[in-house]
C-alpha cells in the first residue's frame, strides 16, 4: 500500500491535511510557487526557502507542506512533545513531595512534642521538601525545553526562562534553609530561616505567575481553550495568594517586636487571621493547579501520540 494516501487519525473538529505532494500540493494549494520567506524544516532545521509545497526536504526527505501547517503540537517532534508531557508529570510528583514534607515538619513536633521530635521534624521534612524542589526543577526544565524549530519563543520564552530562573531560587533558599537547621538548630537559626522562607515565597509566586503563563500559551498550542482559561486563571489567583503571603511573612518578621511589647495584639490577630484564609484560599488554588497539570500532561501525551502518526507520514518516501 502506498504511503502517499494515508491520513493520520485527527482530533475531533479538525479537518484531515491532504497527503504530502502531488498534483494539488499541500493542503490544496499550488505546488508550483517556490517558498519565498526563510522555513527550517520541522525535522532537521534544513532552510527549505526555494523549494515547493509539494517537494520534499533534501536532507531529510520530510515534506516540505509538513513545514507549513503551523505550530501545533500534533505536527511537532513528538520527542519533545514526550519531553513535555514527562516534565509535567514529573512537577506534580516534585508538588506531591513537597506537600508531604511540610506535613511532616509540622506534624511530627506535634507528636513528639520534644526537642528531639523538633529537630527530626523540621530537618527530615526539610529534606522531604528540599528533594520535593528539586524534582520540580526537573519536571519544569523539561516541561520548558524550546521547541527545536523555535516556534512560540516570541510569545512565551521569557516566561520559560523565569520559570528555571525562580524555581532555581525556590531550590537554593531550600538548600540554606536546610543548612541553617543543621548547623545553628530550629531555636538559634528562627530568624535566618523566616528570612530565607520570605525569599522562598517570593520566588514562588513569581514562579507561579511563569509557570501558569507559560501553560497558558502553550495550552493553545494544542489548541485547547479550557486549559488555556484556566492557567489563565490560576496566574492571578496563586500570584496574589502567594504574594500576600509573603507579605505576612514579611509583617511579621518586621513587625515581631512591637507585638512582642504589646503595642498591637489586636493587630498581630487580624494578621494571623488573614494569613488563615490566604492558607486556605491557597490550598483551594493549589488543588486546582495540580488538576491542571494532570490535564495538562494527559494532553500533551495525546498531542504525542499524534505527533508520531503525522511525523512517520510525514517521512514516508512516496511511490509511483
Amino acid at each position: 500500500m502506498s504511503s502517499a494516501g494515508y491520513v493520520p487519525p485527527q482530533p475531533p473538529g479538525f479537518p484531515p491535511p491532504m497527503p504530502p505532494g502531488g498534483a494539488g500540493g499541500f493542503y490544496g494549494q499550488p505546488a508550483d510557487p517556490p517558498i519565498q520567506q526563510d522555513l527550517p524544516c520541522r525535522k532537521c532545521q534544513y532552510n527549505l526557502r526555494g523549494l515547493t509545497a509539494s517537494g520534499r526536504c533534501p536532507e531529510c526527505g520530510t515534506a516540505v507542506g509538513y513545514s507549513l501547517q503551523g505550530d501545533l503540537l500534533r505536527y511537532c517532534n513528538p520527542s519533545w512533545v514526550d519531553t513535555l508531557k514527562t516534565g509535567t508529570g514529573l512537577a506534580v510528583w516534585g508538588i506531591l513531595t513537597i506537600i508531604f514534607g511540610v506535613v511532616m515538619a509540622v506534624a511530627v513536633p506535634m507528636i513528639g512534642q520534644s526537642i528531639g521530635a523538633v529537630q527530626f521534624g523540621l530537618i527530615g521534612g526539610g529534606v522531604v521538601v528540599l528533594i520535593g524542589w528539586i524534582l520540580n526543577l526537573i519536571g519544569w526544565f523539561m516541561a520548558t525545553q524550546p521547541d527545536p524549530t523555535g516556534m512560540g519563543e516570541e510569545r512565551y520564552g521569557a516566561a520559560r526562562q523565569l520559570v528555571r530562573i525562580s524555581i532555581t531560587v525556590q531550590v537554593l533558599a531550600t538548600l540554606a534553609s536546610l543548612i541553617v537547621l543543621l548547623t545553628a538548630g530550629p531555636f538559634e537559626g528562627g530568624m535566618i530561616s523566616i528570612v530565607l522562607n520570605v525569599i522562598s515565597n517570593i520566588a514562588s509566586a513569581v514562579a507561579i505567575i511563569a509557570q501558569c503563563r507559560y501553560l497558558s500559551m502553550i495550552a493553545l498550542r494544542i489548541p485547547d481553550q479550557g486549559a488555556s482559561g484556566q492557567a489563565h486563571f490560576l496566574m492571578y489567583a496563586l500570584g496574589i495568594v502567594y504574594s500576600l503571603m509573603a507579605a505576612i511573612q514579611l509583617l511579621g518578621l518586621f513587625g515581631g517586636g512591637a507585638v512582642a511589647g504589646g503595642v498591637s495584639r489586636q493587630g498581630a490577630g487580624a494578621i494571623a487571621c488573614v494569613g488563615g484564609l490566604v492558607a486556605l484560599a491557597m490550598l483551594v488554588f493549589l488543588i486546582m493547579y495540580i488538576i491542571l497539570l494532570f490535564r495538562m500532561s494527559s494532553l500533551f501525551g495525546q498531542q504525542s501520540r499524534w505527533a508520531r502518526s503525522t511525523w512517520a507520514m510525514s517521512a514516508a518516501p512516496q511511490q509511483h
